[in-house]
């Protein structure tokens, strides 16, 4: 029985990171798909994205950007998760998701956008990309 629970423990304790990087790594190759796939519509007109949908505060802004910021921040996550795990490349990677995230959320909610959408972001990124940027952190015992 002192086995199971000495596993047990060795289980809880393990790094997270590594315990969840496959599932992370699929997730984040997804939002890379999504932002190429936002990048080519933002290349051929982008009648996706209006003022309506995401906010005044995200149309003041060209949508390649956004784009690009979620190709970037999804990459360098991917990246810093294949082994050998680059933690400060997980990091900086979760922390750029995060924070475009946020502006979504804000310009959808505040701006004038549709409250779906930055309820959308908020709820279902925000807290996995700050979960990423927290247990990247060096030395993250949390």
């Amino acid at each position: 029985m002192s086995g199971l629970r000495a596993a047990a423990a060795r289980a809880r304790s393990a790094d997270l990171i590594d315990r969840y990087g496959p599932l992370l790594i699929a997730f984040n190759l997804a939002m890379l798909l999504i932002g190429s796939l936002f990048m080519a519509d933002a290349l051929t007109g982008s009648r996706g994205f209006n003022p309506d949908t995401w906010g005044q505060f995200a149309y003041s802004y060209p949508a390649r950007m956004w784009a690009g910021i979620m190709i970037c921040g999804s990459l360098m996550c991917v990246i810093g998760l294949v082994r050998p795990v680059q933690r400060w490349m997980v990091l900086v990677g979760a922390v750029v998701q995060f924070t475009q995230f946020a502006a979504i959320a804000y310009s959808a909610i505040f701006t004038g956008g549709e409250f779906v959408v930055g309820i959308y972001a908020s709820i279902m990124f925000m807290p996995l990309y700050f979960w990423l940027w927290v247990k990247a952190l060096p030395g993250s015992a949390w």
